[in-house]
C-alpha cells in the first residue's frame, strides 16, 4: 500500500527541514518547536510521523544506507553480468553527488553569513568554502567512526570549538 501524498509531501517537508537546520545548527540545539516553526506544522503532526528528532535523523540514514545497499548490490552483479564498467561509472556520477551537498552547504553558510555583521578579516565566500569543507569532513569522520563514542565526542567538542573561533574572530 502506497502512503498518501500528504503523508509523503509532510514527512518531506520535515526531512528537508531538519537537513536545513542541521547546516547551522548542531543537533543537540534543534528542538521539535525549532523544526515545526520552520517547517509551519504543529507539534501534533511532527508526531503524527515521527518520534523525536532523532527518529528524523534515522530515517534520513535509512535511505541512504538503502540505495547504498542497492548500489553495492549493483556492483556484484555488475561482476557477474560482465558490465562492471557501466556500474563503475554510475557509482562515480553518484559519488559526485558529494558536490551538491556541497554546494547547499556552501550556499546555506553564505546565505547565513552574509546577513551577519562582521569585520572584514575574512571573506563570506572563504568562510563559507571553509564551513562546507569542514561540514563534508565532519560528515566523513562520523561514518567511519560510528561506533566509537569516544571518538564522535571529541569530534563534536572540538567543531563546537571551532565554530566558537570562527565567529568570535569574524563577529563585529
Amino acid at each position: 500500500m502506497s502512503k498518501d501524498k500528504r503523508v509523503i509531501k509532510t514527512e518531506k517537508l520535515i526531512t528537508e527541514t531538519i537537513m536545513r537546520l542541521l547546516t547551522t545548527t548542531s543537533i543537540s540545539k534543534i528542538t521539535v518547536k525549532k523544526i515545526c516553526d520552520q517547517a509551519l506544522i504543529s507539534k501534533s503532526t511532527f508526531y503524527d510521523h515521527y518520534v523525536d528528532k532523532f527518529d528524523v535523523i534515522d530515517k534520513i540514514v535509512d535511505v541512504y544506507a538503502m540505495q547504498f545497499n542497492c548500489e553495492i548490490q549493483q556492483r556484484f552483479e555488475a561482476v557477474q553480468q560482465k558490465n562492471t564498467f557501466e556500474i563503475f561509472n554510475k557509482i562515480i556520477k553518484d559519488m559526485a553527488n558529494q558536490d551538491r551537498f556541497h554546494k547547499i552547504l556552501y550556499d546555506n553558510a553564505h546565505a547565513f553569513l552574509s546577513k551577519q555583521k562582521m569585520n572584514n578579516r575574512f571573506s563570506v565566500g572563504f568562510l563559507s568554502q571553509i564551513y562546507a569543507d569542514l561540514a563534508l569532513t565532519s560528515i566523513s569522520f562520523t561514518l567511519k567512526h560510528a561506533e566509537n563514542e569516544k571518538l564522535l565526542e571529541e569530534q563534536t567538542d572540538f567543531m563546537n570549538l571551532m565554530q566558537e573561533v570562527i565567529i568570535s574572530n569574524v563577529k563585529l
